[in-house]
């Protein structure tokens, strides 16, 4: 019985070998990502709309008063100037350098930067 079921296997792991033999002609490495992937969507609209690429780090930033004036405004201001400043940054936006209201919440106490 020994014997039968390790030839059985062995002629199994040969079949497969040679029908397998040129399969890796067939197959890519990587490179698909699906459509309806949210970080998919997420770069398109970065891509269309801030003329962005894909952001390597997204900072949601909230305050206690209005993000759009006052001392709020500025320290996010000051924010995004020293991020922007940073050693391997290529770009930062936000709603204070880009004017754009995609990038500020409803609530007007939360920003995309």
């Amino acid at each position: 019985m020994r014997r039968t079921v390790l030839l059985v296997t062995s002629l199994v792991a040969i079949a497969a070998g040679l029908l397998g033999a040129g399969l890796e002609k067939h197959l890519s490495n990587g490179g698909y990502t699906s459509d309806s992937f949210a970080s998919v969507r997420a770069d398109r609209v970065l891509a269309d709309r801030f003329r962005a690429g894909a952001p390597n780090l997204v900072l949601v930033v909230r305050a206690d008063g209005d993000l759009a004036h006052g001392s709020p405004a500025d320290a996010g201001r000051a924010l995004v100037r020293r991020v922007a400043q940073s050693p391997g940054v290529v770009f930062a936006q936000s709603p204070w350098t880009t004017a754009d209201p995609a990038l500020r919440a409803p609530d007007g106490r939360t920003v995309a930067a």
